[in-house]
């Protein structure tokens, strides 16, 4: 599902126009995105928890030269459904 087609549902069913939709959207994801660099964990009871880890510096190698290489340090965002949405997707498939 592309970031149009889930605003145009959410317009669908609470009734609200698409630009509004995607003002919330919008404004929820960057809400998400602030908390994230802040190192702050976004929790959703129900949904799941957004949060950072920093993963350490490392050797690695090239796969095409087989040339080994340095892999610097960096952060990842990680997402953790809760059990019963886990549970839900599953059960659907």
């Amino acid at each position: 599902m592309t970031k149009k087609q889930f605003i145009d549902d959410v317009s669908k069913v609470t009734g609200e126009s698409k630009s509004t939709v995607k003002t919330v959207l919008n404004e929820i994801l960057s809400g998400i995105q602030q908390a994230l660099i802040n190192e702050a964990d976004v929790q959703f009871p129900g949904f799941g928890t957004f949060t950072t880890i920093k993963r350490a510096a490392r050797k690695g190698r090239n796969p095409a030269t087989g040339e080994a290489l340095d892999i610097a340090e960096k952060t990842v965002v990680t997402f953790k459904p809760q059990k019963a949405f886990a549970e839900l997707v599953n059960d659907t498939q």
